[in-house]
């Protein structure tokens, strides 16, 4: 499954893939980029945005620092 939201807070996102979700782009992301993720998902490979990486990344260090999430 590829999200594609509104909402791009590095929470959602990792709960989002942790979830299940095999990427995640934000809805303003130009119709190429949206095909390039569903391809991308298809062959099993997650998608995240650089944009969105970083975010992802800190949650990933909370998440291991055992700060975890709710």
């Amino acid at each position: 499954m590829l999200i594609l939201s509104a909402f791009t807070d590095s929470a959602l996102v990792y709960r989002a893939i942790e979830q299940g979700a095999a990427g995640y782009l934000p809805k303003e992301s130009r119709p190429t980029e949206i095909l390039d993720a569903v391809l991308a998902c298809a062959r099993g490979e997650t998608v995240v945005p650089p944009v969105l990486a970083t975010g992802l990344a800190e949650e990933l260090r909370r998440y291991a620092a055992g700060a975890g999430h709710s």
